[in-house]
């Protein structure tokens, strides 16, 4: 290995003496009463020696998709395999292989060429990961809560909002010109001013109440008109025009008189009491005072004066006269008092609001929940009741009515999803969000003149609500799945390089919107080809490997574009850092990569079993062969692009960021300490331990995949350290813990591998090296993982007895 501190390490169990190439003294080591301390100053060894959470990826699936296909034709040796220590090796022994390499290979019961088999797996992406749809279960409560507080706040905030568009549409009809903007302009404000602002509202009522007054009049003014032409013919006995007979005879029908000398007496009476002139100059009050009179007249002459028709006009200009000025008082106070200001027009805004859009939003996730349980969470929906269950609340009479409307548009919901069914729709209407209630709850609390315009302001905000939606937050996770999902399909069709890119590149999409969604379904697609691979045939076979390919390609890939990520539970959604280095620490993207290819191998072996025969409704060709070879370059240059050299000492410096201020990709993280120790000491010790027991295949070869994976996590686990070793050395002063970190201790050799039963054997970024360089001696990253080990060996021999000299953490002055 060289001169320096590259030479053989002090075996555990030695006895205690003098340190070795600049190591820590076992004395100084071991002071006081021994404690089950770790080399990492943050790591807590397992207590009952049982392994880690497995991930799918990690774990050898069985030899289906995505497995190791180095013997597609037949089934492995079954002797146990060899260790893995060498005689020059640090005593670390990677305990035996696990069952899993006993587990039959992909292919071994393969069918005979052209032969169909029923698969209970059929189509191996073809639906949604139940994972995937138990999360959206979850954001379902959780824009529900949002959606509510958002219609609430936009009721709130309504009163201001009305009087701000009522200006606008005041300044809208204002507007001059002939040509096409500005009528339109004109028009638009005009309907909004006479339908929805409240003085606008009032201003078209009182309008409307002055016309019925003006007809009313007009009544009044013909009739008496009529009269008087009436009166002269009959006093002078001349001939009547037809109008004129018409009239007279209306007259004898309503005041039941027969007499023509009574009628020009009644006439004459009439002459006084209806007289448009004195009419006109009547308020309410008055004509209601003149047609008192009027009975009262009546009453005393056993006769009526005016006919049922006739009052009808004097009473109804009455009513209107009366309405219009309630009507005006009301403007007045639409246009000068500030309501919203006063704690008045906001508390009843709150109610309203509130009410109507909790009691949509709850509706409608109600009905879905009941949807999920009756017909499944995949069913397909129209999603009618995300308009017409809003729609029923705004429009319904009182409690009841609104209940029963509500109640009637999602029983139609139904109907209609049962008559049309499987009709996709934008996921957008799939839920009832803040997107939805925001401008639902301006709706309900704006005014309305009648319910048809309270209908189209609901129903514009729905589509308001809906636009902006997907506007502003693009295609959905579902959207994008579904495109993925409907790209894969075609792949399994085509079989060609450019429909696989396609598939690789959907999946891509679908991670940068939600890769937890993406992971979902790689590892349902890993479980169920895993669970019905004997009773898939052919040509599902073949599928379910182009298909594992392309997921875990996607996924890889979008893994080394982002870095290395955090451990799960350490932040509250995925976060990355050494973003852009295409380092991949941990090794997860080199996983999903390495099951890419094995993938890609397993297609091809597919793809030479079923050649010439049918596959998805197209013949297999050498060409899919080839159109293989290229898909598993691109893989092999992302591969090399984790196994090539990189830019360590960046490196190092976002570590150290991350250490002292939790820096990563997308801002800081609180949990710093928790997150690094979790993601960098506790999840590459399992990976080892999962990765290790693999190094031999059963037949006494090396495994390549497992080399190289655990040569990565070996140098990854020295980076880290090396990094943890340097910011000792600079923030602080404790040289001889730096050194722990890059030397190892007697306790950490001795730790157990988490998920053997043995211990490491080794420990510290130096002998971590040393085994990475056993296992890829090549690696380009070595030299300068050597000479950074190297510098910082230098400066913790520099610093040490500095520490060793210092009674607080000497008191003993045992010297190395």
């Amino acid at each position: 290995m060289g001169d320096g501190p590259f030479r053989e390490p002090q075996e555990p169990g030695n006895a205690p003496g003098r340190a070795r190439y600049g190591g820590l003294s076992p004395l100084v080591e071991d002071m006081g009463k021994p404690k089950p301390k770790s080399s990492d100053p943050y790591f807590t060894p397992p207590s009952d020696g049982t392994p880690g959470r497995g991930r799918p990826y990690l774990d050898p699936p069985a030899f289906k998709p995505g497995g190791d296909q180095q013997n597609p034709g037949g089934q492995p040796p079954v002797a146990p395999a060899p260790e893995v220590r060498q005689p020059e090796q640090p005593k670390w022994t990677p305990p035996k292989n696990t069952p899993d390499w006993n587990t039959k290979q992909p292919y071994s019961d393969a069918a005979k060429p052209g032969q169909q088999q029923q698969s209970p797996l059929g189509d191996a992406i073809g639906s949604k990961s139940k994972l995937m749809v138990e999360s959206r279960d979850v954001q379902r409560g959780s824009n529900l809560s949002k959606a509510i507080i958002g219609g609430t706040a936009a009721g709130v905030f309504g009163e201001p909002l009305i009087k701000i568009t009522g200006a606008a549409a005041d300044k809208g009809i204002a507007v001059q010109g002939d040509g096409l903007f500005s009528r339109g302009l004109r028009s638009t404000a005009e309907i909004w001013k006479n339908n929805v602002d409240p003085v606008g509202i009032h201003s078209s009522q009182i309008a409307k109440e002055e016309s019925i007054v003006g007809k009313a009049f007009a009544g009044v003014e013909k009739t008496y008109t009529m009269d008087e032409q009436l009166l002269t013919k009959m006093k002078s006995s001349s001939a009547l025009l037809p109008e004129e007979r018409a009239h007279l005879l209306t007259l004898k029908t309503g005041l039941g008189i027969k007499d023509d000398a009574k009628l020009v007496q009644v006439l004459m009476e009439r002459q006084a009491h209806f007289n448009p002139t004195a009419i006109k100059a009547l308020n309410s009050a008055e004509t209601v005072d003149h047609l008192a009179k009027i009975r009262a007249l009546e009453l005393s002459a056993d006769q009526k004066i005016l006919t049922t028709a006739e009052r009808g006009l004097l009473e109804t200009r009455s009513l209107a006269l009366k309405n219009i000025g309630t009507l005006e008082v009301a403007a007045k106070e639409a246009g000068t008092e500030a309501k919203w200001f006063t704690g008045k027009g906001a508390w009843s805004n709150f109610k309203t609001a509130f009410g109507l859009t909790l009691g949509s939003g709850a509706a409608i996730e109600i009905d879905h929940t009941v949807r999920d349980r009756m017909y499944g969470k995949d069913a397909k929906s129209l999603e009618t009741t995300s308009l017409t269950v809003p729609l029923a609340m705004a429009l319904g009479a009182g409690f009841k009515g609104k209940a029963a409307l509500t109640a009637g548009a999602v029983l139609g919901g139904h109907l209609i999803d049962g008559a049309i069914p499987n009709v996709p729709v934008p996921e957008s209407l799939k839920h009832f969000t803040a997107w939805d209630a925001v401008p639902m709850g301006l709706a309900f609390v704006m005014p309305s003149k009648s319910k048809m315009v309270k209908a189209a302001l609901v129903g514009g905000a729905w589509a308001l609500g809906n636009t902006a939606e997907s506007a502003f937050t693009g295609p959905s996770a579902g959207d994008i799945e579904n495109r993925a999902i409907d790209t894969s399909k075609q792949d399994k069709t085509e079989r060609t390089f450019g429909s696989f890119e396609k598939t690789v590149e959907g999946f891509k999409e679908l991670g940068q919107k939600n890769e937890i969604i993406l992971e979902q379904n790689l590892g349902q697609l890993l479980v169920d080809s895993n669970k019905n691979y004997k009773t898939m045939s052919q040509e599902e076979k073949l599928g379910a490997h182009r298909t594992t390919a392309a997921l875990a390609r996607a996924l890889g890939e979008y893994r080394l574009e982002h870095g290395t990520r955090l451990a799960a539970g350490t932040t509250d959604r995925p976060t990355y850092i050494l973003d852009g280095l295409n380092l991949d620490m941990g090794g997860d993207a080199l996983a999903f990569l390495q099951m890419s290819r094995n993938s890609v191998k397993g297609s091809q072996a597919m793809t030479k079993i079923m050649m010439d025969n049918q596959a998805f409704g197209t013949k297999v060709t050498e060409q899919e062969v080839k159109d293989l070879d290229r898909v598993a370059d691109k893989v092999n240059a992302d591969i090399n692009k984790i196994t090539g050299k990189h830019d360590l000492e960046k490196a190092m410096g976002q570590l150290s960021n991350f250490i002292e201020r939790g820096t990563t990709a997308s801002g800081a993280t609180l949990n710093k300490e928790i997150a690094f120790h979790k993601t960098f000491v506790e999840e590459l010790n399992k990976k080892l331990g999962r990765n290790m027991p693999n190094l031999r295949m059963s037949n006494g070869e090396m495994n390549p995949d497992a080399a190289l994976m655990v040569s990565k996590l070996l140098r990854d686990q020295a980076l880290a350290k090396l990094a943890q070793t340097a910011y000792k050395l600079d923030h602080g002063d404790d040289p001889i813990g730096a050194g722990q970190l890059l030397y190892g201790t007697p306790q950490g050799r001795n730790e157990i591998l988490p998920g053997t039963d043995k211990p490491k054997g080794f420990d510290g970024a130096m002998q971590a090296i040393m085994l990475a360089e056993r296992l890829a001696p090549d690696n380009p990253d070595l030299p300068e993982l050597k000479a950074i080990a190297t510098r910082l060996h230098e400066q913790v021999q520099a610093k040490a007895p500095s520490q060793y000299s210092n009674y607080k953490t000497n008191p003993l002055g045992v010297r190395p």
